[in-house]
Parts: structure tokens; C-alpha cells; sequence
């Protein structure tokens, strides 16, 4: 039984060979410290000179991770890394309106709510866990990133059936018309960013704004940036019994800098009904020439 553990751990030592060799090379005196002190001890065992270093790497992990545990600063670690990364994937999301606010959302929700339990006499129950703090902060930091799933799972399990239409905490919808004389009139243009031919090479966006429209006064509304020049992403730009147009800017995103425009053009509404219309519009650059083309499918509701 010992030969085989031995064996295991000379084989997965190996596989690390590369990544132990740098380890032990940035460490000045490392290497001949553990060869000359644990390898004499070790070496009967029938461990290679490989197998001892990559055992007393992991004891000294080990040993690190237990006082960083018994300190608390592991889970102060998580935590924090978890703020931040949540904190980052939030201003993306919010900058290109992409689905991943929602799960960064439940995160803020599922934090709020530990501190708030922290903060009750139920604290001394959840401080009777064993290793609760470092359990709470490595959840967290898997619930702030999005692509993990984790906390989409925690709110379809624990939350979705209360909020959703017909649960007990359901939120009554948003009327999507407002009824003035008797009559709908449309609260909002949905379009659908296609894709741009013969424009410039480069990461290329658009910003829409509705056009005239006290409403939507300052706020833009953006697609994320395309090297393709194709976007297929719908955007919602309110309209309220001014809007008759919507400003189309293409803009080119600079590592360095300002972005740039490249062109710009200009939808009419008017004749956009309920059943989505594809529009093909001609985008000038800031002198006024033609630079190329951009389809967008549009309708109201």
C-alpha cells in the first residue's frame, strides 16, 4: 500500500515538472534546502528528488491554507475578490446591456442577505458551522461570475416561483401602452441591430437615441462592440407622441482615446408599425460622404 502511494505521488509529481522547476528557481535556496534537509529522510522511501520537493510544496500549501482559514483571511479573500469581480462584470454589463445583470443582481441579493442574517441572533447559529466564513466567501465568489450559473440556479430554486406572475410576491406588469383617448399609443421602438457592409475596418458599435424626445434626452443606447461588423442585438429606445426618428451612430472603439465616429444615419418611425419592417439606411461619415450601409429590423409596441 505505501510502494503504491509512493508511486502516485513520484507519477503526479511528473506532471509538474515544469511548473516545480520554476517554483523552486524563483526561490532563491529552496531546492538545496528541502534536497539537503528532507530529501536524506525521504529518499528510503523510494520518492524521487521531484516527489520530495512537489510533497513539501503541498505541505507548505497546506500549512499556508490553515492558518489563512483559522486566521479568517481566506474568507475575507474570496470575499473581497468576489465585490470586485462583481463589481467589474456589473459596469460590462450595464455598458453593453448584455443578459449577465440579471445573475449579478441575485449575487447583490444573496450578499445583502448574509449580512442581514449576520446581523440577527441567527448569527450564532451560522457561526456554529465549521468553516462557515470560508463556505459563505468561496460561494459568493462562484455566484459572481455569471457563466458559473450558480446564483441563477439559487434564484430558479429559491426565488422564481415567489416573484414569478401568479406567485405570492409577484409584481404586477408594466403596462407596455399608454391609454390616452381610448387608444394605445406606443411607449417604445424595438430594434434589432443587424449587421453594417462597406463600413471601415475595426471594433465597430452603434448608439441610438430617440429623436425628439424629452424622455430619452441623454440617455444612449448602445449594441457591444463587433470586429464583423455584425451585431444582431435588440435594443428597446422609449417613443413617446414626439419621437418620429431615431439617431444611428456607428462608432469605432480605440484602445487608447476617445472613440471615433465613423458615420452616422437616421430611422423614421413613422411608417414603422406593429410588424417588424427591415430598414436598410445609408450611414455618412462627419463630411457628409457615404461610407457604407447598416440594416436594422424595427417595430413599435
Amino acid at each position: 500500500m505505501a510502494t503504491r502511494v509512493v508511486d502516485e505521488v513520484n507519477a503526479f509529481a511528473a506532471t509538474w515538472t515544469a511548473p516545480l522547476n520554476k517554483l523552486y528557481e524563483a526561490i532563491p535556496g529552496a531546492g538545496s534546502f528541502v534536497d539537503e534537509t528532507v530529501g536524506p529522510k525521504l529518499k528510503p522511501l523510494g520518492l524521487t528528488e521531484l516527489g520530495i520537493r512537489f510533497l513539501a510544496v503541498t505541505c507548505v500549501v497546506f500549512i499556508a491554507l490553515l492558518l489563512a482559514t483559522l486566521l479568517d483571511l481566506l474568507a475575507i479573500f474570496f470575499q473581497s475578490t468576489s465585490v470586485i469581480i462583481a463589481g467589474r462584470n456589473a459596469i460590462v454589463a450595464l455598458e453593453h446591456r448584455s443578459g449577465d445583470a440579471k445573475p449579478l443582481l441575485m449575487y447583490l441579493v444573496l450578499m445583502m442577505g448574509f449580512d442581514f442574517l449576520e446581523g440577527t441572533p441567527a448569527s450564532a447559529l451560522l457561526r456554529a458551522i465549521p468553516f462557515f466564513g470560508l463556505i459563505k466567501g468561496v460561494f459568493l465568489f462562484v455566484c459572481s461570475v455569471p457563466t458559473s450559473g450558480v446564483s441563477m440556479k439559487v434564484y430558479n430554486a429559491a426565488f422564481a416561483q415567489l416573484f414569478s406572475p401568479g406567485g405570492r410576491f409577484a409584481v404586477p406588469p408594466t403596462p407596455s401602452a399608454k391609454v390616452l383617448g381610448g387608444t394605445a399609443e406606443p411607449t417604445k421602438v424595438v430594434c434589432t441591430v443587424k449587421s453594417g457592409a462597406n463600413l471601415p475596418s475595426g471594433d465597430l458599435y452603434c448608439i441610438m437615441k430617440a429623436k425628439p424626445s424629452v424622455d430619452s434626452d441623454g440617455v444612449f443606447f448602445k449594441t457591444s462592440a463587433s470586429a464583423t461588423g455584425t451585431w444582431n442585438e435588440t435594443i428597446c429606445v422609449p417613443k413617446d407622441s414626439r419621437t418620429e426618428m431615431i439617431d444611428v451612430s456607428v462608432m469605432s472603439k480605440q484602445q487608447f482615446g476617445s472613440d471615433t465616429l465613423v458615420g452616422s444615419c437616421v430611422a423614421v418611425i413613422l411608417e414603422v408599425s406593429l410588424a417588424p419592417k427591415n430598414m436598410n439606411l445609408n450611414v455618412a461619415d462627419p463630411s457628409g460622404a457615404e461610407c457604407g450601409s447598416l440594416t436594422l429590423e424595427m417595430c413599435v409596441e
